[in-house]
This record gives structure tokens, C-alpha cells and sequence, in this order.
């Protein structure tokens, strides 16, 4: 009986040893868990090896947006077209579907981060760190910042996945290949990514996320207009938005490209 008790023990033991290096708790969150770190580096040479066929269904799925919105030319009528046809079966965890979300860890002081839904979360663990691939329900990846595919629109377009940053890219590529000419812009202070496209000669916002959450709502119209109404449509505080300033977004740093904060104002 003792020599039993003293196996189970010993099992047990180690397997709460075994539980912790693997899930990466007695680091978390300042390392990356070694199992996630090696299905990263697996994952990571995975699709940069199959990138050609990503590009090339991305590419393809781009141009068909584009195709199928075409008989409305350059009037902006087509951009509420596009944003509708990138948006159809994209997983963006702000939307309002129980489908639409990812996973996400919460530190403690309460800012959160994109991270592993099961059964990666439940068998390893909840660590964001490293390159960064996280995934929804469906089995959809979202590169993180990390990653060089984070901002490459035709990765975006292949796996339909991501939040504000990724839809402005997927936009704003489809955008201007349909003959507008479209840009992205950011703003720190509100921790958020839209578009701009110049319509009649000036710029006017496009928010695309926020077209996802009111697209079947009275307030479909939000979702783009004059900058300087921007604060007041979008639900974000105009003081968040401008705080830190708004920014032409140069695909790494939000601050780097031309500041045009002033247009925010009233």
C-alpha cells in the first residue's frame, strides 16, 4: 500500500512538474512557454514555406472583391460593397457574433493580450509571447505584431482573421486596386487603426471594424464621414483619439508617418 501511495505521489508530482515547464505558468507573462515556442517555430516555417499558395489564394481572393464590386466604378457607394464583402466570414473578436472572438489572457493590471484558444490553451497553457500565431474557433490564424505577416494584406485575405489593424490593410489594399486612393491611418491614444480615402478631393474616415459592429444596425452610416465628426460617430472619446495624436500609419510604428491629429479636432 505504501509502495503504491509513494508511485501515485511521485506521478503526480512530476506531472504538476511537467504541467508547469509546458505551460510556461512559472514564467508567464515575461517568457514564452517552451511548448509554444516550439509549435511557433514549427508553425512559423510552415506558412512562410507554403507562402506561395497563401499569396496566390490571398491574391486571388482579393482581386475577386475587387471584380465583383467593379460596376460601380470610383463612386464611394462600392467602398460600403467592399467592406461588406471583406467582412463576410471574418473573425474579428470585437464583432457582435458568438462565433467571432478569440481567446485572449489578461494580466494583472488589467491590459490584455491576443493568445492561444484550446487546445493549445487548455493543454499548454495561456502564453502570447514569441511569434505570436493565434487562432479562433474555427481554426483561423492571426499573426501577431511579431510576425512579418501581420501586415501583409494578401495573409490577411487568405486567413480572414485579425482586429482594426488588419482590416484597415485588407481595406485599404482592396481599395485602391478598385481605383480609390486609400490609406491607412492610427492613433495611439485610442489604440485603434481605420482608414482614409479621398473622396471629391478630401479625405474622409472608413472605419471598417466599426463597420463589422453596426453594419446591421440604423447606424450603418457611422462607419464613415468627415474627419472631424470622427469622435462623435466612431464611440471612441475625442480626446483618446487625439491624446497622443493621429498618425498616417507607415506598417511599424503608429507616430512615424505624417500627423494629421488636427483633422480629428473640432
Amino acid at each position: 500500500m505504501e509502495k503504491n501511495r509513494k508511485i501515485i505521489l511521485t506521478v503526480a508530482f512530476l506531472g504538476i512538474i511537467s504541467y508547469t515547464i509546458l505551460s510556461g505558468h512559472f514564467l508567464h507573462p515575461f517568457f514564452p512557454s517552451p511548448a509554444i515556442v516550439i509549435i511557433n517555430v514549427g508553425m512559423n516555417w510552415c506558412y512562410h514555406y507554403e507562402w506561395p499558395i497563401i499569396e496566390s489564394e490571398g491574391n486571388t481572393t482579393i482581386n475577386k472583391i475587387v471584380d465583383d464590386t467593379a460596376q460601380f466604378g470610383t463612386d464611394p457607394t462600392r467602398l460600403i460593397r467592399i467592406a461588406d464583402k471583406l467582412s463576410e466570414n471574418f473573425t474579428d473578436m470585437y464583432w457582435p457574433s458568438p462565433q467571432n472572438f478569440f481567446c485572449y489572457y489578461t494580466y494583472s493590471d488589467g491590459k490584455s493580450e491576443w493568445t492561444w484558444c484550446p487546445p493549445f490553451g487548455g493543454i499548454f497553457g495561456s502564453n502570447p509571447l514569441y511569434y505570436g500565431y493565434v487562432y479562433d474557433k474555427k481554426g483561423r490564424v492571426r499573426a501577431r505584431l511579431s510576425n512579418d505577416l501581420n501586415y501583409n494584406p494578401k495573409w490577411i485575405a487568405y486567413q480572414k482573421t485579425g482586429a482594426c489593424e488588419a482590416l484597415s490593410i485588407f481595406f485599404n489594399e482592396t481599395a485602391n486596386r478598385s481605383g480609390f486612393v486609400s490609406r491607412i491611418v492610427c492613433s495611439n491614444g485610442a489604440n485603434h487603426t481605420w482608414n482614409e480615402v479621398r473622396i471629391n478631393g478630401e479625405w474622409k474616415y472608413y472605419d471598417v471594424q466599426l463597420y463589422g459592429q453596426v453594419k446591421n444596425t440604423n447606424n450603418s452610416t457611422f462607419w464613415f464621414g468627415n474627419r472631424s465628426e470622427y469622435g462623435e460617430k466612431s464611440g471612441f472619446n475625442r480626446s483618446d483619439i487625439t491624446k497622443f495624436g493621429v498618425y498616417v500609419f507607415d506598417l511599424q510604428h503608429c507616430g512615424n508617418g505624417e500627423n494629421i491629429t488636427q483633422y480629428y479636432e473640432l
